[in-house]
């Protein structure tokens, strides 16, 4: 018994810095650096796709394109020229594409604004039947599109 409490301190110190330098070597740094370099080129990213004036610009030149298709949309409006804060604290542009025609061709259209290169979240979604014709649909698609953060604190 007396053996037993001598060295039972001994070997709980042992198996403590066992444990120790069993966690110190699955911590290797390099590894954590190219992770740390990997996730820097991800935010860069990321922030490349938060548009400056440039950018808007190239947004409604896009919409445009598509609209030179001849599809559905009619025309892009902005519901407000500065940039707001929505509720996570980012900048963005209210956007209104306005889309008219039937659902065949009304559909299309939203896919390929939602494959374009930006970042925007759909805010609202109006329809209605069209007064002169009643078989064509008025869609109006409200966005709100992200933009940087010095284009939304100018003033």
């Amino acid at each position: 018994l007396i053996i037993l409490l001598f060295k039972l301190p001994e070997k709980s110190a042992e198996l403590k810095n066992i444990r120790v330098e069993e966690v110190r070597s699955q911590t290797r740094p390099a590894l954590q650096l190219t992770d740390i370099q990997a996730d820097k080129d991800k935010k860069d990213t990321l922030e490349s796709l938060f548009l400056d004036e440039s950018g808007v610009v190239d947004f409604v030149n896009e919409v445009e394109k598509l609209k030179v298709e001849g599809g559905a949309i009619q025309k892009v409006t902005f519901a407000s020229q500065k940039a707001v804060k929505d509720r996570l604290g980012n900048y963005g542009v209210p956007v209104v594409i306005d889309l008219n025609g039937n659902w065949l061709q009304i559909g299309p259209d939203l896919e390929k604004i939602q494959k374009l290169p930006f970042i925007f979240r759909p805010a609202n979604i109006e329809t209605a039947r069209s007064k002169d014709d009643p078989n064509v649909i008025e869609f109006k698609y409200g966005i709100f599109l992200y933009v940087s953060d010095k284009l939304g604190e100018k003033k």
